[in-house]
């Protein structure tokens, strides 16, 4: 089961950051949704560093609520409500400590069957 845009899921709203604030620790990321071949995760940032990391594929990271200061391959980006930074495959990226708030992380992999238990819950 994947939740894909339907009727009945349109009838109800995902509120991003109270999933975020349902999750069990900060920084780890949850698919609840997939569309156009893409999972949406949520997270909830607290103000603790999150490690570079580098992925084989684009991604596309939304601030929800909150401010998230980004690094980009040793460039500090401020990413702040409402606005959306899009991270080129292959390129390092981390968060510096101070960031705080809900992200919507946009990530073009398959739907596996490890999001499915949390995505059920929430229909």
């Amino acid at each position: 089961m994947m939740i894909q845009p339907t009727p009945e899921t349109a009838a109800t709203p995902f509120v991003l950051p109270d999933i975020a604030a349902d999750l069990p620790r900060p920084w780890k990321s949850t698919a609840f949704a997939a569309i156009a071949g893409a999972r949406l995760k949520v997270l909830r940032m607290d103000t603790q560093a999150y490690a570079d990391e580098v992925h084989a594929h684009d991604e596309a990271l939304l601030v929800v609520d909150g401010r998230m200061l980004l690094e980009v391959e040793g460039r500090a980006v401020t990413v702040d409500a409402g606005e959306l930074y899009l991270v080129p495959a292959g390129t390092v990226h981390g968060v510096a400590a101070g960031s705080h708030g809900t992200l919507l992380v946009i990530d073009p992999q398959p739907f596996r069957p490890e999001d499915i238990s949390y995505a059920a819950r929430l229909l």
